[in-house]
Formats: structure tokens, C-alpha cells, sequence
């Protein structure tokens, strides 16, 4: 489902990378519990077809649910606003 997402807003040019991690975890946080609590996964899974056919021969698609995070320190930041 890497349509649905929990991002954070980009980081302003005045912020710190110290206040820059601390507002992007929260809302983060923040993103990830209202997507849980509003997000029917079981009919979002049943919106990629090839879930849709498995699902006939007996698949349960939430029990292979699995969330990807992202993680990047500073370095990694700068060199990715550098490209």
C-alpha cells in the first residue's frame, strides 16, 4: 500500500537539524496513528489486483501487512537536497 503515507513536511530553512528531527518525529507519529485508526487496510488491499486474486485462493492479506520506515541522518539529507 506505498500509496498511503505518513510524512513529515520538509524541513524550513531556518530550523535546526535538532528541531527539524524532533517536529518531523512527532508529526510523523501523529500521521501513522491517524492513518491506523482511519485506514481500512482490507479494502485498500483489495484495490491491487493481484492481492484481489489471491485473496480467492485463501490469502489474508493483513496477516502479511508490513509498515516501511525511512530513516536518514544529516549527511544524508544534504546530499539528497543536493541532487
Amino acid at each position: 500500500m506505498y500509496w498511503l503515507n505518513a510524512d513529515s513536511d520538509s524541513r524550513q530553512d531556518s530550523e535546526s537539524w535538532l528541531e527539524y528531527c524532533e517536529r518531523s518525529c512527532s508529526e510523523v507519529k501523529t500521521k501513522f496513528q491517524k492513518l491506523i485508526l482511519e485506514t481500512d487496510f482490507q479494502k485498500q488491499a483489495l484495490e491491487l489486483g493481484p492481492v484481489k486474486e489471491a485473496v480467492t485462493r485463501g490469502l489474508a492479506p493483513l496477516e502479511k501487512l508490513v509498515f516501511v520506515a525511512y530513516f536518514v541522518d544529516e549527511a544524508g539529507w544534504s546530499e539528497n537536497q543536493s541532487r
